[in-house]
């Protein structure tokens, strides 16, 4: 069993489309059986103090994997088994200029 937390640092807003785009990518990871899947996340002015909040609970737990997913962005439903299904210990993704 793999064990993966989504953590989010959140900020004072989370926009609709970002709480849609979760709910998908959890219930999309939650249907593989292999998957053990928990969701950390931390509200807060400095993002700084919330991920390292959230890894420190993340270390507790055990986890395998951590994703972390900022609030402002949209992610593919299939993003996290994706990711696992590579052989690295971290991916990263490109940021584009607003």
């Amino acid at each position: 069993m793999t064990k993966v937390a989504i953590g989010v640092p959140i900020p004072s807003n989370v926009p609709s489309d970002f709480i849609r785009n979760l709910i998908d990518l959890i219930s999309y990871t939650k249907k593989i059986p292999d998957i053990e899947l928990s969701y950390l996340d931390r509200e807060g002015v400095s993002t700084a103090k919330n991920r390292n909040f959230i890894l420190q609970r993340a270390i507790e737990i055990g986890v395998d994997y951590i994703v972390w997913l900022d609030a402002d962005m949209l992610y593919p439903h299939d993003m996290i088994v994706k990711y696992l299904a590579q052989s690295f210990d971290i991916i990263g993704c490109e940021y584009f200029k607003r």
